[in-house]
């Protein structure tokens, strides 16, 4: 695990603001499990300050290759090549994908992976027409939400359900062996009568 420190200077040629965010005594660092990399660590800054939390995700490889993921799925493949990707196993391709999915979001935005509809939570003091609507979706797709899968064979794809802001979409991944991914979204609801993000 890296130190508050060492991880400012790292990210301060990419962003001397989020440099800044990192050294304030209220950051919370957290290195994520990568077991997929053999030389390379991923770690979840957040802050959570007076008007609004501040999150983003910084990628390190080696001494001198650091980057910063959210938005940015080609850096996170540059980082995936640099720190070694090793895929050996299904638990472990899936752990890539999604590890993948939640780094190079989009921090300022809604991004929940479901593994089930009752993950999805009614809006706060809803309308009789709220109500109806999440009735609908919650017969429509209770069945059909369930935990992230992936096929047998390479190239392996991976199937998601996630709410995106409001809406709920499916996302597709083509993984190689390789590491290389390619990304499909779809969305299947818009603006789900679901609670805003604070």
């Amino acid at each position: 695990m890296i130190d508050k420190e060492n991880l400012a200077k790292r990210v301060e040629p990419l962003s001397k603001e989020f440099a800044g965010i990192i050294r304030l005594p209220q950051a919370e660092i957290e290195q994520l499990q990568t077991p997929f990399f053999q030389n390379g660590a991923i770690y979840r800054v957040a802050y959570y300050g007076p008007r609004h939390p501040i999150g983003f995700t910084v990628g390190c490889a080696g001494p001198d290759f650091t980057v910063l993921l959210p938005v940015n799925p080609e850096g996170f493949l540059e980082l995936a090549t640099r720190a070694g990707v090793y895929l050996a196993s299904d638990q472990s391709r899936l752990a890539y994908v999604l590890t993948f999915l939640r780094t190079t979001r989009h921090f300022a935005q809604r991004f929940q992976i479901l593994n089930s509809f009752s993950e999805v939570a009614l809006i706060n003091n809803p309308t009789p027409e709220h109500v109806r609507r999440y009735d609908q979706l919650k017969e429509q797709y209770s069945s059909v939400i369930g935990p992230p899968v992936i096929s047998g064979h390479a190239p392996w794809t991976i199937s998601v359900f996630a709410l995106v802001r409001q809406d709920l979409a499916r996302i597709e991944v083509k993984l190689s062996a390789d590491g290389t991914l390619e990304r499909s979204d779809s969305v299947l609801e818009k603006d789900m009568p679901i609670a805003y993000m604070k």
